[in-house]
């Protein structure tokens, strides 16, 4: 086993047991890390679970890398923005919201959310770390997709009673609050166009 592959083990495991202490459940690490391939019969995606039962509205994928820094959060280059097509994809196979939990050697543990104004308000008032920013992502027709996040700490995170974290993501819909096309994407349109004129002006 590589050591990547070690760590990312070792920081599942880690975060599989804190929130599992903070929801009063036990969450594990989900079978080869994401499952995907049976995701649509047990809603199992993500790297961590928690038993069907406990009402966690949060997909989470973790990471533990070296190749990012804060300039990457705020400049949306390389990761972390690129893992949150990863979670944004899971999320929506179960209508959960996002969560992504992330590191590196001797860093805190960062959490990305869905911004939620009121969640961030609250989380400043606490006095823990916090700070809204966009990720933006592109789809396989290099369409730029933005999405609002806050990020704040695990401490952060779990500061919050399951309660809150249920009213405020439970029926939260993730989207893009902005998408710029690619010019793949503007000749497509313009040429479905032309393709519908041309039917409506032969009826």
């Amino acid at each position: 086993m590589t050591n990547s592959k070690k760590k990312g083990d070792k920081f599942e495991r880690k975060i599989a047991k804190i929130l599992g202490d903070w929801w009063g459940v036990k969450f594990n690490r989900t079978p080869q890390s994401g499952g995907a391939s049976w995701a649509s019969s047990n809603n199992a995606v993500g790297d961590i679970l928690p038993p069907a039962h406990a009402g966690f509205p949060l997909v989470i994928e973790c990471k533990h890398r070296e190749e990012w820094t804060m300039d990457n959060v705020l400049l949306n280059n390389r990761e972390p923005h690129t893992w949150w097509t990863q979670v944004i994809g899971d999320s929506s196979t179960v209508n959960k919201a996002p969560c992504l939990i992330f590191t590196r050697n001797r860093g805190s543990i960062y959490v990305a959310l869905p911004y939620i104004e009121q969640v961030y308000l609250d989380l400043r008032d606490k006095s823990f770390p916090i700070m809204r920013t966009d990720f933006i992502i592109e789809n396989i027709r290099k369409d730029k997709l933005y999405y609002d996040v806050l990020i704040t700490t695990i401490d952060g995170l779990t500061s919050l009673p399951n309660s809150y974290i249920i009213s405020h993501y439970g029926n939260f819909k993730t989207t893009e609050y902005k998408i710029v096309e690619s010019e793949v994407t503007k000749k497509t349109t313009v040429e479905e166009d032309t393709i519908i004129d041309d039917l409506l002006n032969n009826i």
